[in-house]
């Protein structure tokens, strides 16, 4: 870069009497080596040097002069007839050509220790060397280690999403958040970008409301909580088509609202509405149906519901019963509808008959039916029934003993597996059957041996 150096200037020099040095000298010569002489120039680029007169430069009339001097060099001011007024060192960056700078956020070399440290003697040459190199772009721009464009990193990091702390949110568990969430809530309306929560208890004291098709995710159900601590509100709304990630929402004491409320065919993964200091009244409500949640727990319910349209669920399953850590609930429309839900209690020596009591899964191609042993003592239970195997390619059967006892669950001649399902008490087994059209049989394709 070219030299950009700050002039020497002096600003009104005076003789021994007090009086304007008007017209006299200026010597510069480098430190220690006063026959030396050192050039000074009219313009900080160096274009131009000072015109010498008397082997000095000459002050004005006002006893003023400005030069541009790139090396440490001592000056010496005489008057008109030779007398010494005045001498210094002035002291500029040894490196011509580079700006010097002493800033906390650079590594530069320490004055005192010579080491190099925060704040040190440093250049602007290798500062913005330094921003570049982290940067990867022209001009101050991001461009990334697969990227081929530069880009503004305002605008890269804005894409990537929203969170609550450009908000102000604090997530402590202690500083109420509720007016970063709802910044946040319209930030995500207006602009239609994910939504992420950093690991963090945030602190409510009313119902968040997000648009429709929001994305929100956390970075897991025990890292990224949202707490409610009014009692009269719910936790966070949804519209149709949003998904939640990888989150738990909890309530801190006995709240009259709703956990989480969703629209129209919405979906959570690894999501939580658990009761560790309070409760919700109702936990989850999907009053337009078309929910799927995987690998969530939904606990800790006490009279609570889980608000599906219940008409849409075969009778045998209760909204609390069905809080687990997973569920699938189906729907009315059967372009949309892939899972169909059944659980069977059964006493000692009961028989399960797959298939024989739903009357409204035909059509969808995965079939989840729960086998639940409910008395005590060892029995054994036949599962089997007739299925439509044109439709139900999949079967997702789930062996649960809830009986204190030795339950074992033998299958019917229509699956074919490894061995039959024979969990421990409290445990269950997941079993997971494809229709084979060739051998006329349901194989057995994974099993989840006790979970």
């Amino acid at each position: 870069m070219a030299s950009i150096i700050l002039p020497l200037a002096l600003g009104g020099s005076r003789k021994a009497d007090g009086t304007v040095n008007a017209g006299g000298l200026v010597f510069l010569s480098l430190s220690g080596s006063p026959n030396s002489s050192v050039t000074g120039y009219l313009d900080r680029d160096k274009n131009a040097a000072a015109t010498l007169d008397g082997g000095g430069y000459r002050l004005d009339q006002a006893g003023k002069i400005a030069l541009f001097v790139d090396t440490t060099c001592k000056v010496i001011v005489q008057d008109t007839n030779g007398v010494n007024v005045d001498s210094f060192v002035y002291e500029v960056a040894t490196n011509a050509g580079l700006v010097e700078i002493l800033n906390p956020g650079f590594t530069g070399v320490s004055p005192t220790s010579g080491a190099l440290v925060a704040g040190g003697r440093s250049t602007l040459d290798t500062a913005l060397s330094s921003l570049y190199s982290s940067l990867g772009g022209l001009d101050g721009k991001y461009r990334g280690v697969y990227g081929t464009a530069d880009t503004n990193v305002k605008a890269e990091i804005e894409q990537i999403g929203l969170t609550p702390q450009r908000f102000g949110a604090k997530g402590d568990g202690v500083t109420d958040d509720t007016a970063a969430f709802l910044s946040l809530a319209a930030a995500q309306s207006a602009s239609g970008l994910a939504v992420f929560l950093p690991k963090g208890t945030y602190k409510i004291s009313s119902a968040i409301t997000f648009g429709a098709a929001v994305t929100i995710t956390g970075v897991s159900s025990a890292g990224s909580i949202i707490t409610q601590s009014n009692a009269i509100s719910g936790g966070i709304v949804i519209g149709n088509s949003s998904v939640l990630r990888n989150l738990s929402v909890r309530s801190s004491v006995a709240s009259s609202g709703v956990g989480i409320s969703c629209g129209f065919l919405c979906g959570f993964f690894g999501v939580n509405v658990d009761t560790t200091t309070g409760t919700f009244v109702t936990g989850v409500s999907c009053t337009a149906g078309q929910l799927l949640a995987y690998d969530c727990i939904l606990q800790g319910l006490t009279n609570g519901t889980l608000g599906v349209v219940t008409s849409d669920l075969p009778s045998s399953i209760s909204p609390v019963t069905a809080l687990t850590t997973y569920f699938f609930v189906k729907t009315t429309d059967t372009n949309l509808a892939l899972f169909s839900y059944q659980t069977q209690d059964l006493a000692n020596g009961g028989t399960a008959a797959i298939g024989s009591s739903i009357t409204d899964w035909t059509g969808r191609p995965i079939l989840h039916q729960r086998i639940r042993g409910t008395s005590a003592g060892a029995g054994t239970v036949n599962a089997g029934g007739t299925i439509n195997t044109v439709a139900v390619q999949f079967i997702v059967l789930e062996c649960f003993n809830n009986s204190g006892g030795a339950f074992t669950f033998t299958l019917s001649a229509v699956f074919k597996g490894s061995g039959n399902p024979a969990p421990g008490n409290g445990l269950r087994i997941l079993v997971l059957y494809a229709y084979n059209s060739t051998e006329g049989f349901y194989m057995e394709v994974a099993r989840s041996a006790a979970y």
